[in-house]
């Protein structure tokens, strides 16, 4: 058989052997080359070593199982190549960032704060041992500025789904389909409610696999076809 076969058919020639279903088998794999000639080697090799590791039977698959895989396999590497540009992106974002000095007015800021001299409302107490503990710390670590230092947990999890949902909706699909429809606004708010309500221990999912609800989505559509 002169013609050259696609990876994935090599692979299945070596496991299965010539197909015996026909007696033309060049015609057969012809047929079975044209309806992959949308998809790359790499696919093809993807595609057939998920097909080998499922498959239970010693036939020859047809040609709508070649293409199911084929389809995963294309879906598996789009989607691993989201993953690794958000992670690449991700690991820029992250780099340290330079403390800035703290400022006279830093230092003025908590020393108040810590005397009690600012009304801080219904926090202030709490604000005011983070002020104590901070003018207490100067001496032993490296001071840090006020904006910094009364981060509170809580707070740093906003910021950190605010962030996370920003970029879902830069770097998916469904994000840049949500820019164009104009209901970008309500997926940025449910990405970041998923993101902060997500509990403690429990990884969040990669952002190539999450996405709201079928339901939620048509809602959404719904809600800005009405507006």
């Amino acid at each position: 058989m002169s013609r050259q076969l696609n990876p994935m058919l090599s692979r299945l020639m070596t496991v299965y052997g010539a197909p015996k279903e026909t007696e033309n088998v060049t015609a057969f794999m012809g047929e079975y080359t044209r309806a992959m000639r949308d998809f790359v080697d790499s696919e093809c090799e993807l595609a057939a070593s998920q097909l080998l590791a499922k498959r239970k039977f010693k036939t020859w698959p047809t040609i709508a199982e070649c293409l199911a895989a084929l389809e995963d396999a294309r879906r598996n590497m789009a989607s691993k190549r989201v993953a690794d540009a958000y992670q690449a992106q991700l690991a820029v974002k992250r780099q340290p960032v330079p403390e800035k000095p703290p400022t006279a007015a830093d230092r003025k800021f908590v020393d108040d704060c810590a005397a009690g001299k600012i009304d801080m409302g219904a926090c202030g107490a709490a604000l005011r041992r983070v002020a104590i503990a901070m003018r207490a710390g100067r001496g032993t670590r490296k001071w840090r500025s006020a904006d910094d230092a009364v981060l509170m947990p809580w707070e740093a999890k906003h910021q950190e789904a605010k962030r996370w949902a920003s970029e879902y909706c830069e770097m998916t699909p469904l994000g840049r389909q949500a820019r164009e429809e104009g209901w970008e606004g309500y997926l940025r708010a449910y990405a970041e409610s998923y993101f902060r309500n997500c509990p403690p221990g429990k990884t969040v999912m990669a952002m190539a696999d999450w996405k709201p609800p079928q339901d939620v989505i048509d809602c959404y559509r719904g809600w800005r076809a009405r507006a």
